[in-house]
């Protein structure tokens, strides 16, 4: 039996594969570092897209509410709905009765309950 001759290995071919597998290992970590900053971010912007809701409906809401002026509260949930961000509202009085709804709640959707207490 005749051996085929062994070719010595390359020291170019080793020199690209491990420059190879460096950068891809590195643009792996780089990539997963940028998919959990970017997660980050959105999370706090929709946090402070939540509290500047919370702060708009709590002033817009207060005395209508205290009033028991179903009327106006109707008219503000209308106003409310057409904002794009918001799928589902739903505003109560303080025995928990419907006074105005509007969409449909999603098991899938993210739920903020607000409690508007009136101060003085």
């Amino acid at each position: 039996m005749r051996r085929s001759p062994v070719k010595p290995k390359s020291l170019y071919r080793e020199l690209t594969m491990t420059l190879i597998a460096v950068v891809s290992m590195v643009a792996i970590v780089v990539g997963v570092l940028e998919y959990v900053y970017a997660v980050q971010r959105q999370a706090a912007q929709f946090d402070r897209a939540v509290e500047r809701y919370e702060t708009d409906l709590h002033q817009l809401l207060e005395l209508p509410l205290w009033n028991v002026d179903d009327a106006l509260v109707e008219k503000i949930g209308s106003a409310i709905s057409t904002n794009a961000d918001l799928a589902f509202v739903a505003i109560r009085d303080e025995n928990e009765r419907i006074i105005y709804r509007h969409g449909k709640q999603d098991g899938e959707l993210i739920t903020r309950d607000i409690m508007i207490k009136h101060h003085g």
